[in-house]
């Protein structure tokens, strides 16, 4: 039996009302993500009470469900989509039945949503980009994303960590593809650097070196070359897309009109902020989830007070991302699985 009649309409319906919220509100409110995953659970129990579904089916499900949780949490943390994002992602891959996911390179089957998002996004926020900036600011982000350093930083990236991430999923019995591997990479990164954050760079030279004592036989292969060249240019483009688009993609604005759920992307100013806050004020959502209506009053007090001085700033123009993931959804319903990606 098809369980995508049983929970398309919830699907449908979900992505309708979440996108719409997002367009006209910059928000996707809790009560639909909580209903979309209590609906789930009920369903689920209904099709397992029927013997439609049996509970392996469910412990399977519930996994995905969590890890998909794990990895929307680490996407906002990246500063890649906002916490109601990670939390409807979470909804959508609780209510898609299983036996959808027929095309995948991985055997965790959600991260064909996240590819089937995210790699149209990209090529629609690039043409735009090619549309709408000067050649002077094309120049400027190209030489920003791919000079000598970053380079070099990507490159030791990748040989530094990659060899620990694939005998991880070996170890687990994990089927992956590059943009699992790229995932894997950049947690593994952002937890060394939460650690040791003035050593990372020591570290990853220590890793390398031992990659060469450990490895050294698979190191000399064709195989790896080409392997190191794919996965570094995949990485390099995961940064330019969280780091560098962003910097072309906004707009100047008056302290003044400064209204809810507007991102601040000077990160000058932003300190500024910071720093003639600590006294008794806080800004919560400087980066991700926007300013709140207290937030931009303190702003404008700090301001008017003329303890910031700026009175234009840079602000991240609005991408409605909960249309993008419906439309990811899909593209994966319709694909029955992920577009095809290395």
């Amino acid at each position: 039996m098809n369980l995508l009649w049983f929970m398309f309409p919830f699907i449908v319906l979900l992505g309708i009302v979440t996108s719409y919220q997002d367009i006209k509100t910059k928000k996707i409110r809790n009560k639909w993500i909580i209903t979309a995953l209590i609906v789930s659970l009920v369903m689920h129990v209904i099709l397992f009470s029927l013997g439609i579904t049996e509970v392996e089916y469910g412990v399977k499900l519930g996994t995905f469900v969590f890890f998909s949780f794990v990895i929307g949490v680490f996407l906002y943390m990246f500063g890649l989509w906002s916490a109601g994002d990670a939390k409807l992602f979470t909804a959508y891959v609780s209510l898609i039945p299983l036996s959808i996911y027929q095309k995948n390179s991985t055997s965790f089957h959600p991260l064909g949503i996240l590819i089937n998002t995210f790699v149209p996004l990209f090529v629609v926020l690039v043409i735009y980009l090619l549309v709408k900036t000067s050649k002077e600011q094309k120049v400027e982000v190209i030489k920003n994303s791919f000079n000598l350093k970053r380079i070099g930083n990507y490159l030791l990236t990748i040989f530094s960590i990659s060899w620990i991430t694939h005998y991880l999923f070996v170890y687990f019995g994990v089927r992956t593809n590059i943009v699992l591997n790229m995932f894997a990479i950049m947690a593994i990164k952002h937890l060394l650097r939460k650690i040791w954050p003035n050593e990372i760079n020591l570290i990853m030279v220590v890793l390398s070196l031992s990659r060469v004592f450990f490895n050294r036989e698979y190191i000399l292969t064709a195989g790896f070359l080409r392997e190191f060249i794919l996965m570094t240019t995949a990485y390099g483009l995961f940064i330019f897309m969280i780091n560098d688009l962003g910097s072309l993609f906004q707009t100047k604005i008056n302290v003044r009109k400064l209204k809810p759920g507007m991102v601040l992307v000077e990160k000058k100013y932003i300190e500024k902020v910071r720093i003639n806050l600590r006294k008794g004020y806080y800004v919560n959502n400087l980066k991700v989830e926007g300013l709140t209506e207290e937030d931009i009053a303190k702003i404008k007090d700090l301001y008017k007070r003329k303890k910031i001085k700026n009175k234009y700033v840079f602000v991240q123009q609005e991408v409605p991302f909960a249309l993008f993931l419906f439309l990811g959804v899909l593209l994966t319903l319709i694909l029955k699985g992920s577009l095809n990606l290395l």
